[in-house]
């Protein structure tokens, strides 16, 4: 998983803008709101990124983290 290894990835949104490069410091995910058979009925996910300042930004860059 990346947030175990501190891999640097870029943080881009659906519409495609780049906000620079990262690292996924934690991952959590809570179950609530269980129904009847004890299935949960709402999955709430957060995830803690800190902005990697090492390395150029650019789209060789972002290229190399994602593909070693």
């Amino acid at each position: 998983m990346a947030a175990q290894r501190g891999v640097v990835l870029p943080l881009i949104t659906l519409s495609g803008n780049v906000h620079g490069l990262h690292v996924i410091e934690a991952i959590s995910e809570d179950q609530t709101f269980h129904d009847a058979f004890g299935r949960p009925r709402m999955d709430t996910y957060r995830i803690s990124l800190k902005r990697y300042a090492g390395g150029g930004f650019s789209p060789i860059a972002i290229v190399a983290s994602l593909f070693g």
